[in-house]
């Protein structure tokens, strides 16, 4: 009887903290979160903040969610603790991946969302990082990176000049044949050379011509960890899952069926200067597009978009001791603002910053990611807001501009009230006017631009602003 009773008591607050805990985070229809049940725009951290001095800059600054690794139960319920301690919430990345070895991961599993499922500042698992890019990229980097560099060791041993110089012209093949996307001839090529050196293959586990076949093994392994998390975690927290700015739609959907919310992160500042934007676009603009493709991949989910925190410069500095500081910069406080407003225009319903811990904390791109979270804090309520029906068209005034890329407009109801977010995605320095048209029933209505103060009046239906390249309009609605 007591040990009914007791079981009886243990399932009442199990079932009792679920209610609690395993609600803070839910999603409205239009994929924005409700946030202990206030509607919010996600703004979120990919670092642990290493000491009560940052820990307080983040949460006075407006940050709502920041990662905490998995690692052992002692140290990330501190990570945990501090963080609820400080009006923050978490999300933890596990070992959802069940492809290998299926019940070791389903331990792990059970494992994390016992120890920390119940913690109060918990609100969301995440997927292993970009873990379809990762099926490909590890496969090529070795292929034709490091495996190369080991046939020249391995040839350099060679005695006889005449097998040297044939070994030479077959490495200069194997590499021919990536560089032209011939993946089985370079591979197959380079497996035989291994075996014409007398060594045995190097490079099993990374098989570029097995790539495909891997990565929906992978999809598959991830959908059952999601799955099984699903059925053992009593707290219903949603998983998140990040995608590399890489990968076609198909592919990504596929995917995506093991997330509850989906992003990807894009980095792309010096502009045309790095490759992590593999779309034709390489400006700042191509933040919107990648938000775009989240949105097809995952139709009805929320989107977090995953943002450059971070100068390419000091991030090759701090892994390689490569010095392009000056080449490779961080981003300026305004470009930062672009990419932040240009994701939220495109549907994004979050924005996690990346790659802050490698900065200083007196550095100016940690200051101006405290500042974009200000200011993305402050306007909560709009942006957080449903989207306004209306659908103002929006035309450009004749210039020498080509206007290759466009405005874009987020029209955002605020009570009776409509905003407009307003971003200009083209990079040109030159301003352009443009007009928010068909607005005939805000005529008369004073609209005022809250960075620069500038106020406009609707005419005729028609509301026109200049803005300059990379340019962030919030029009608020001030009266007649």
């Amino acid at each position: 009887m007591k040990n009914k009773l007791l079981f009886s008591l243990l399932l009442s607050f199990v079932l009792f903290s679920a209610v609690t805990f395993g609600q803070q985070l839910k999603f409205a229809k239009d994929g924005m979160a409700i946030l202990k049940g206030k509607r919010t725009f996600m703004i979120g951290l990919y670092e642990t903040p290493e000491n009560d001095r940052i820990l307080k800059q983040v949460s006075e600054a407006g940050f709502t969610i920041v990662a905490v690794p998995f690692k052992d139960s002692v140290a990330t319920k501190m990570e945990l603790d501090k963080l609820s301690s400080a009006g923050l919430g978490a999300w933890i990345s596990g070992p959802f991946d069940l492809s290998l070895n299926a019940e070791k991961g389903k331990n792990k599993l059970m494992t994390m969302v016992r120890n920390f499922g119940s913690h109060s500042a918990l609100l969301a698992w995440e997927v292993p990082d970009e873990a379809l890019w990762n099926v490909y990229t590890k496969a090529y980097d070795y292929r034709t990176g490091k495996e190369i560099k080991l046939f020249e060791e391995a040839i350099k041993t060679v005695k006889d000049s005449d097998k040297r110089k044939a070994f030479e012209a077959k490495v200069k093949e194997i590499s021919a044949a990536y560089t032209e996307a011939d993946i089985a001839r370079g591979q197959e090529a380079a497996d035989a050379l291994w075996l014409e050196l007398g060594k045995k293959i190097q490079a099993e586990d990374f098989s570029l011509i097995a790539a495909p076949q891997r990565s929906i093994e992978v999809a598959n392994g991830i959908k059952s960890g999601y799955d099984y998390v699903k059925s053992i975690d009593p707290f219903h927290h949603p998983v998140f899952m990040n995608h590399a700015p890489r990968n076609q739609i198909a592919k990504l959907a596929l995917y995506n069926r093991a997330a509850d919310i989906v992003g990807c992160d894009i980095y792309p500042f010096p502009e045309y200067k790095t490759e992590h934007s593999d779309l034709v676009d390489h400006s700042l603009a191509s933040v919107g597009g990648y938000t775009q493709r989240m949105r097809q991949s995952a139709p009805g989910k929320p989107v977090w978009m995953v943002l450059q925190g971070f100068g390419w410069g000091d991030y090759f500095m701090s892994v390689a001791n490569i010095d392009k500081r000056e080449e490779l910069p961080p981003p300026a406080l305004s470009q930062t603002r672009f990419m932040a407003f240009d994701a939220i225009v495109n549907g994004a319903r979050g924005v996690n910053y990346w790659g802050t811990y490698i900065a200083d904390k007196e550095t100016k791109i940690w200051k101006d990611i405290l500042a974009i979270a200000h200011e993305l804090k402050e306007l909560q309520p709009v942006l957080s807001a449903l989207d306004a029906k209306i659908k103002p068209e929006i035309t450009l005034e004749e210039s020498f501009n080509s206007f290759d890329q466009s405005i874009k407009v987020l029209p955002k109801q605020m009570g009776k009230e409509i905003w407009f977010i307003v971003v200009n995605e083209n990079r040109n320095k030159n301003t352009v006017v443009y007009n928010l048209n068909k607005l005939n029933r805000l005529n008369g209505l004073v609209y005022q631009e809250q960075l620069t103060g500038k106020k406009v009046t609707v005419e005729n239906g028609s509301l026109r602003f200049p803005i300059g390249g990379y340019g962030v309009h919030i029009l608020k609605p001030i009266g007649q």
